[in-house]
């Protein structure tokens, strides 16, 4: 009995490496996305926010048909297959191809939607046993947020191409390493008894406080998507040179870990609900920073604010989803918890950079501290519907 629980703690600290490295990887060339396409292919804010928003869809649409597969089927296919698409459309998006750019970006993100129900599933069902597993698998992600762009730095380039080289080579070491270690499926399952797949198709549907937890959620993910566009945009501003505006996610891996050492018993001890309550009042408050001085080290602050918020928000949505799932269901709410994603998200990409141009300076953060606060009362109103503060 030890062994086995030994093993799986092994395994577990595995899939969260694995995570960090997957992040790492990702945030070497995808916050440079933007400016990538518009800087150097000399795209038009439009075309830009079609290439983010069609990311985006195949990222968090997929997951609502994959999750349900990756219940019925196994999560160890679905990791390795997902990291194996990823590599390909990252090592695409190189070329200067209207046409390829956006099959490439379907390609990450069909990629990383099946690499995310497999994982996503299997550490749902770790959630049960140890209320930690999102926590911890949110600093596992910041740590690839700081190493991502510390790799970046020292990347030789001439342009931002060399950004998107690097990550598929990533993917590809990461790939094979999980051939050979990834749980197999009969060590992540506890239930044998796996549901048919109208079943789990269907089931979350019916799941009305499920469905409005979604609902509440779209705030966030509209200012969320903004760590992509907006704030970038308007960092790069500020400064010169390329690649130096991962200066951001830098500053966003490091308080988020930072944010988790410190505080992770007391966040474990609170209601999610809550946890994100707080941090939508923090982002609220965060935006006001750039209207009272719009300097570069002020922008920065406002970051620091951003980040703090984004960890007590993230895993406290991962956590909420994990604890009303049904067992052997898990990975298939995962997946349908991403369409308040898209809907959010597809509407930050679209509006970011038209926010940013707005001729009243002060307008896109009046906006984005606005909607945060309606985030806030958002959840309110869902915690006192359901009795849970």
């Amino acid at each position: 009995m030890e062994s086995l629980v030994s093993q799986r703690t092994s395994l577990f600290y595995f899939v969260l490496l694995s995570q960090a490295v997957v992040n790492a990887a990702t945030f070497i060339s995808i916050p440079l996305l933007a400016l990538y396409l518009t800087k150097e292919m000399g795209y038009s804010n439009y075309t830009m926010g079609a290439v983010l928003t069609t990311l985006l869809v195949f990222t968090r649409l997929s997951p609502i048909v994959s999750g349900a597969f990756a219940d019925k089927y196994g999560y160890r296919r679905f990791v390795i297959d997902g990291l194996f698409i990823r590599l390909i459309g990252f090592a695409c998006l190189h070329y200067n191809s209207k046409l390829l750019i956006f099959c490439s970006v379907a390609l990450i993100g069909l990629g990383g939607s099946l690499y995310e129900s497999g994982t996503y599933g299997y550490l749902a069902q770790i959630n049960k046993s140890r209320s930690d597993a999102f926590y911890l698998n949110n600093q596992a992600l910041n740590l690839g947020v700081i190493v991502g762009p510390l790799i970046a730095f020292f990347i030789p380039h001439n342009g931002y191409g060399a950004f998107f080289w690097m990550s598929a080579f990533i993917f590809l070491i990461l790939m094979l390493i999980n051939i050979i270690i990834f749980p197999k499926d009969h060590v992540t399952r506890e239930d044998e008894a796996r549901h048919s797949l109208v079943q789990l198709l269907t089931s979350a549907y019916t799941d009305k406080n499920f469905l409005l937890f979604n609902i509440v959620c779209i705030p966030w993910w509209f200012l969320f998507s903004q760590l992509y566009v907006l704030l970038p945009l308007a960092f790069s501003k500020k400064i010169s040179g390329e690649g130096n505006e991962l200066i951001i996610y830098l500053i966003n891996g490091i308080v988020g870990i930072s944010v988790t050492i410190l505080l992770l018993k007391k966040i474990n001890r609170q209601s999610p609900i809550k946890v994100m309550i707080i941090g939508h009042l923090a982002l609220a408050c965060s935006y006001m920073i750039p209207i009272i001085n719009s300097s570069m080290l002020s922008f920065l602050m406002m970051v620091v604010i951003f980040s703090v918020a984004e960890t007590l928000i993230f895993p406290s949505i991962d956590t909420f989803i994990s604890q009303i799932a049904p067992s052997g269901k898990e990975a298939n709410y995962f997946g349908i918890a991403n369409i308040p994603w898209i809907a959010g998200a597809a509407a930050g990409n679209l509006s970011g950079a038209l926010l940013l141009e707005s001729s009243n300076p002060i307008t896109p953060w009046v906006t984005l501290s606005a909607l945060a606060a309606t985030g806030a009362g958002l959840l309110v109103v869902f915690a006192s519907k359901n009795h849970k503060v």
